[in-house]
Order: C-alpha cells, then structure tokens, then sequence
C-alpha cells in the first residue's frame, strides 16, 4: 500500500513502479506548490507501507522534517522514500531527515538535455532499503570531505565537525523521553534523577512533566510549592489558549538547577477523569517541545489512560524502571510481548534501567538473559534513595551518566568525575 507526494513529472514513473509490484496507491497529491502539512495529516489517516515524497513538489521544503516528525509519531514503520533530483550531500532539509532515520534518499542528476530516470532507483532502495552506512553522505558533520588537487577525497577535520554539528543537533531537535514503569518500580524517581542529570550535564532548557494522574509526586521529590500544575495546562488547552508560553509560565524552576523546570501534576483525581481527551495530553507535549531542549515524562503504571498513552507514544526514547527480581523481570517481558503482538506502541523505542539495585538481585548475566530488552543501566540501592531526593549524591548522579550517553545524550565522564572531586576537595 503506497501514498505519493509528487510532480507531475515523477509521478507516471512511480505509478508504474508500484504496479510491477502488484500493489496500489491508495493515497496520491500530484501537484506543484504542495502544503506537505496538509498532505501528510491526510496520509496519517490510512495505513500505509511506503510514502514517497518528491520534495521538489513542495510549496515550502523547510516544513518537510517537522511534518515527517509528526507523521513518525503516529506512523513509526511505514518507509519514506524522498526524491531529490539533482541534490548534493550538504542540503540542510535532508541532513535532517536522515537523523531522523529516513535514509532512503533518490538523488537522480541530469544534464539540461537529458530525462530523469528514477524507476530503477525506486525499484532499488523498494526491494534494498538503505541503511544508515550508505545514507550518510547526506548528514552534515558525519565526515566533511573535500577533494585534493590530484582528484582524490580525503577527511577534513572530521573530529572538529563532529563535535559542531552534535552541539547544533542538539539544540535544533527536541528529545522526549518518557519514563514508565508497568511494574510500578520507581518511574517518577527515575524520571525526577534524569531530568536532573540532564540539565547539569547539559547547557539545555530541560522541562520535567508529571502525567502521573493517580500518584503525583514530582513536587515532593522537589521539595517545592506550586502556584499551577498540570490542570492549568489542561485548562488552557481546553479554551484552545495554550501558548508555548502560557505553558512555560505554569512550570516552577527547580530550586536544584535553574536549567530544569517542572509542570507539576494534578492533585485532583477528578481532574483526570474530567479530561477525556488524549489530544490535550499531546498538545502540552508538542508545546512543550517547541520551548525545551528535553522533555522528561514521568507516567502512571496504567499503560492505557490517556496521559500514558499520549507519552508512551509521542516518546522518543521510552525508560523502563525495574526491579533486579525475577517476578518483576516475567511481567515486563509479557508486557512487552503483548505491546509487540498488538502494536499498541514501538517497542523499538523501549529500554530498561534496574532500579534499586543490590546483593539480594539476580546477577548481572541473569537479568541480561531474562530481559527482551536493551538494559541502559543499573542503579544502585542507595541508602539515602528513599529518604531524599538524591539530587545531592554524587555517586548516584554519577550512575546516570553512561544511561545519557546510551541514548543519545553524549555527556563528558571524565568531566563529571573532575566535577565530583573538585567538590569533595571544596569540603
């Protein structure tokens, strides 16, 4: 099942493209000056395999990367095919997109006389989908060649380029990370230390979100008094006056980082229940994302209330707490089986971190046999775990840093070790 963005110069091609393959187009925009926001909540609707955009069909190619953002968070499997004639490694747009884990890119090139051809391309990356190692000519700052005066290419400065374009990655695309528990082990925790990490290791706006309806406890974690919470927001996007600022003035600065803010939750149950609509949990997110560098989502248990839900599939990276035991290890493998048979959510996207970790667990070599999942890391059984935030232990922030670097967010160990000593020395 196709849909096809396209000119009408592509499009006979693609067509028969498609019917050599005993398939359809069910959905298709051939047309010049095309609003890719419109189209692609169209093609959202209907279910999918292959969407081909030809991106010289588009009113405005800016818009395409936030318009495949959205589309990935409902449509996670489906494969993208750009067509980009004539285009050279070094385009911004499609840098993007491969970030994005789009890497099936058409590049067609012709002189003025000539006709393109794009069907053996099509046919090509249709029966060969590109992998990362083919598609990364196209992203910026992977490694920056320039040829020498005999024709050859050869590395520039590709350590230097790396660098700069990480640091301009990460303050172009927002992450969101959602962490959920559905053993109930320690997600708000574990939520509350991520956020805090990140936002210390990193010069970013970090915003820490509690959509847990049933047992709020971000402002106890953080020991504060809040003026809004998370109803305020709910409020406002119910009067449809939810502004990215509106938003940001109902969240309270942790008294423990100024980098880190946190939108309280609802302490009210009938809130929740009032609140029948999982396209206000989405809004606050999108918003959300448009003011902060991360987004830290602290969930229920209950993978199926609409707050969760809402997270767990807006989630650019989803963190499971558990527990090092046997009994919890079984219920989150038929968790994830049933979320796999059912495609409730991506599961790709779900990662595991043992949570309270001691003597009295299984071992290591256990757990990473038992687990159907990638296992981030392992936190350890503190003393003082329950008795406060934590936020102080320099051991166990120090645990935090190999999880940030796990999944994307590259922090200097030995800088955070140096940090650590120099404060025991200042003792």
């Amino acid at each position: 099942m196709y849909a096809v963005i396209t000119s009408p110069e592509f499009f006979k091609e693609i067509e028969q493209v498609v019917s050599s393959k005993g398939e359809e187009i069910l959905l298709k925009k051939i047309d010049v000056d095309i609003d890719i926001n419109e189209e692609i909540e169209r093609v959202s609707r209907i279910a999918v395999k292959h969407l081909i955009i030809d991106i010289t069909s588009l009113e405005n190619e800016g818009k395409l990367v936030q318009a495949i953002r959205r589309y990935r968070i409902k449509k996670a499997n489906t494969q993208i095919i750009i067509i980009a004639p004539n285009y050279k490694p070094g385009n911004e747009t499609l840098s993007l997109l491969v970030t994005m884990g789009v890497y099936d890119i058409i590049a067609p090139e012709k002189d003025q006389e000539e006709e393109l051809n794009i069907s053996p391309l099509l046919l090509n990356v249709l029966d060969n989908p590109t992998q990362y190692a083919r598609a990364v000519k196209w992203d910026i700052g992977a490694m920056t060649k320039k040829e020498d005066d005999e024709g050859t290419e050869k590395t520039v400065e590709k350590i230097r380029i790396q660098k700069e374009y990480v640091d301009v990655v990460e303050s172009v695309f927002k992450k969101v990370i959602t962490v959920y528990s559905p053993t109930g082990e320690g997600s708000s925790c574990i939520a509350a230390h991520l956020a805090h990490a990140i936002a210390s290791n990193k010069k970013c706006k970090v915003l820490l979100i509690d959509y847990n309806p049933l047992k709020p406890c971000q402002r106890e974690i953080f020991n504060m008094k809040v003026d809004y919470t998370l109803k305020d927001a709910i409020e406002s996007s119910i009067r449809r006056t939810l502004s990215n600022v509106a938003l940001e003035s109902y969240t309270k600065e942790s008294k423990y980082n100024k980098n880190l803010s946190i939108l309280s939750g609802t302490y009210d149950i009938n809130d929740f229940y009032d609140t029948k609509d999982i396209e206000i949990y989405e809004e606050i997110i999108e918003k959300a994302k448009f003011s902060y560098d991360y987004v830290v989502i602290d969930t229920h248990s209950f993978y199926d209330i609409y707050s969760t839900d809402a997270a767990l599939r807006l989630a650019d990276e989803v963190l499971i707490p558990v527990r090092g035991k046997g009994s919890s290890i079984d219920t989150l493998n038929r968790y994830l089986d049933m979320f796999g048979r059912y495609n409730d959510f991506d599961i790709r996207k779900f990662k595991t971190i043992i949570n309270k970790y001691s003597a009295n667990d299984l071992t290591f070599i256990e757990i990473e046999s038992k687990l159907k999942t990638e296992i981030l890391g392992y936190i350890s059984d503190f003393k003082d775990y329950d008795k406060s935030n934590g936020f102080k232990n320099n051991k166990l922030m120090a645990q935090y840093t190999p999880i940030l670097n796990k999944i994307g967010i590259r922090v200097n160990k030995n800088k955070s070790l140096l940090n650590i000593l120099n404060k025991i020395l200042r003792r």
